[in-house]
């Protein structure tokens, strides 16, 4: 923020007026693309082939959904998922570039397809994913509750095995 705000201060017109607001605007420019360079530098893939792996997963005492009307994007893309309107993959586009700010490029670039292909899938998802919400498929959808990793490492111990030492 400060390096923004410090270029703009090299080259801005004091003869103009509003010399505070471009100096912010110079700070605030700054910030947005350190932020889309960070977001662009994702490289572990955001959707795996796990099958205990959901969308959206929140612990069982965890905050619930937001109610009607005011829905958040996060759970209407989950729903539309576990209602199979669009897929994980669709679901990681839009919420990747849509609502964090991503380039289509690089979302493409961990899913492993071209951007134009992304772009279009995209496209797709969201005509599919307007006509579920003007129809009402997704009113009543409910997610599944995935265990966490840690809720999984319990269910899954198994008492110790004792092991003899021959002397």
């Amino acid at each position: 923020m400060l390096a923004g705000f410090l270029d703009r201060l090299r080259t801005v017109d004091v003869d103009r007026p509003r010399i505070a607001g471009r100096l912010l605007d110079g700070a605030e420019r700054a910030v947005k693309a350190a932020m889309r360079r960070a977001t662009d530098l994702v490289v572990e893939p955001l959707t795996r082939r796990d099958e205990e792996r959901a969308p959206v997963w929140t612990p069982p005492l965890g905050s619930m959904p937001p109610q009607r009307p005011w829905d958040h994007p996060d759970w209407l893309l989950a729903r539309a998922v576990a209602a199979g309107v669009i897929g994980a993959e669709e679901w990681t586009l839009i919420a990747r570039t849509r609502l964090e700010g991503c380039s289509v490029r690089s979302v493409a670039a961990v899913l492993g397809v071209d951007a134009g292909l992304a772009a279009a899938w995209r496209r797709r998802a969201e005509r599919d994913l307007v006509a579920a919400i003007r129809s009402g498929e997704l009113d009543h959808v409910l997610l599944p509750v995935v265990p966490s990793a840690a809720d999984r490492a319990r269910r899954d111990r198994r008492p110790p095995v004792a092991v003899a030492v021959a002397a």
